[in-house]
């Protein structure tokens, strides 16, 4: 959310380490344990985790150009961001059953 907005948002450098980076790896954290508590054993969470794992590895390892994190960063918020919306849907829709 806001803390993500405002971590990336930053032309400066891609990796400030600040207050700003701090709270969005502690939101990311929280996220992750309260997604998976709800989510964990369902495929689009675990392919979620799988995308979101393998990009940072990707870019900390350096198999990602550091003139692509940006929009592999990018991309891999996308598909996260998707998976995560299908997956609140489909809950919904199991509920209603």
């Amino acid at each position: 959310g806001v803390t993500s907005v405002i971590h990336h948002c930053r032309v400066d450098a891609w990796w400030t380490r600040d207050m700003w980076r701090l709270l969005d790896y502690t939101a990311i954290l929280s996220f992750a344990v309260a997604a998976s508590g709800r989510f964990g054993a369902d495929p689009l969470w675990i392919c979620a985790c799988v995308i979101a794992f393998v990009t940072a590895l990707g870019s900390l390892v350096g198999i990602t150009p550091p003139d692509r994190v940006p929009t592999v960063h990018g991309v891999m918020h996308i598909a996260v961001g998707i998976l995560v919306v299908c997956l609140v849907a489909n809950a919904r829709e199991y509920q209603r059953r």
